[in-house]
C-alpha cells in the first residue's frame, strides 16, 4: 500500500474507533467520555511509526534472507512473503 492510502485508512479507522467509543458510552449511560483531537493525532502518529518500523523490518528481513540464501518455513515463510510483497 502506498503511504497516501495508509494515511487515509488510518485516519478513517481512528475516527470510527472514536465514534464507536462515544456511542458505547452513550448507550451505557456514561456520558463523561471526552474524545479529543489529541487521541486522533497520537493514534495517527503511532500508525505512521508502526508503518515505518515495518518498512525497516521488511527491508532488513529481505536483505538478510537474500544475502545468506535462507530458506523459510512456516510462519517465517508467511512473513517473508509479506515483506517481499511490500517491495513491489
Amino acid at each position: 500500500m502506498r503511504l497516501h492510502n495508509i494515511v487515509l485508512l488510518s485516519l478513517l479507522i481512528d475516527f470510527i474507533f472514536e465514534l464507536v467509543q462515544y456511542i458505547i458510552s452513550l448507550l451505557l449511560g456514561y456520558c463523561c467520555r471526552v474524545s479529543d483531537i489529541n487521541d486522533i493525532i497520537f493514534n495517527f502518529i503511532g500508525i505512521l511509526i508502526g508503518y515505518g518500523l515495518f518498512g525497516i523490518f521488511s527491508w532488513y528481513c529481505t536483505m538478510i534472507a537474500t544475502k545468506f540464501q535462507i530458506k523459510h518455513y512456516g510462519i517465517m515463510r508467511y512473513v517473508y512473503d509479506i515483506c517481499m510483497a511490500t517491495k513491489r
